[in-house]
């Protein structure tokens, strides 16, 4: 019983990042049109060719990517490798635009504009806050582990595109983090970042709650209840989510 309610707190609160961004920016800083915005229109996180470092030593694309598999991050500001437990969504078939965000060392991470990635005004790990990619302007720092001599390393961000890319995925680890293309990012979206970890929790310690959806699929309960989220609650949620350190 209560593994059911925490399910449904789950839910509810998964549901709240949809409707923030059917009022969404543009890189010119131009909202779109609301009404022309679905959660279905606006899909998260990452595309296939994104790459992830295994502790086999191994690297492996996004859409290649397994429950089980165990994937470099950054936690208490150490690197460590952390396990998929599960995919909130997998479509390895969807077309999808996503934006990149390019350093002046040339290191880059593509993703959503509504994904959570760390980043900081200044050139320091301890200011790092998590903000969605779309809030991510030239001149912030995001933090990578390539050619780092310590353990994660700011980058000043040069360069933002956008492009259309094949697959979607949202893989969850166990520590609610990973490192894409050398680059430290939330695996989540929408909530602030800590927020988010404590309602993903039921999916992280019993993954098989998604298997029925873990291979190519989104699941329906999660989608139903973002529905009734969109035609009920507010569009009142900011486009930058900031949280704590996770260093």
């Amino acid at each position: 019983m209560k593994i059911t309610w925490f399910v449904a707190v789950l839910c509810v609160g998964l549901t709240l990042c949809e409707p923030a961004f059917n009022r969404r920016q543009s890189i010119s800083g131009k909202e779109d049109n609301p009404r022309r915005r679905t959660p279905s229109s606006l899909p998260s996180c990452f595309p296939g060719d994104g790459q992830l470092l295994l502790d086999n030593g191994n690297m492996v694309d996004m859409k290649g990517l397994r429950t089980g598999d165990r994937v470099l991050t950054i936690q208490a500001g150490r690197r460590v490798f952390s396990e998929v437990k599960t995919f909130i969504k997998r479509h390895p078939h969807q077309n999808t635009t996503y934006r990149t965000l390019i350093t002046e060392q040339g290191n880059h991470v593509t993703m959503s504009d509504n994904h959570l990635i760390f980043v900081s005004a200044r050139n320091t790990s301890t200011k790092m806050e998590s903000r969605f990619a779309m809030s991510v302007k030239p001149g912030d720092y995001i933090f990578t582990t390539k050619s780092c001599k310590r353990d994660l390393c700011p980058e000043r961000v040069v360069q933002i595109s956008l492009s259309t890319k094949q697959g979607l995925y949202v893989p969850v680890t166990a520590a609610g983090t990973l490192v894409v293309g050398g680059i430290f990012a939330s695996c989540y979206s929408c909530l602030p970042h800590h927020l988010e970890h404590f309602f993903l929790t039921p999916f992280r310690w019993f993954p098989w709650l998604l298997d029925p959806w873990k291979q190519d699929g989104f699941s329906p309960i999660i989608s139903g209840l973002e529905n009734i989220a969109g035609r009920f609650l507010p569009m009142s949620f900011p486009h930058s989510v900031k949280s704590a350190s996770t260093s």
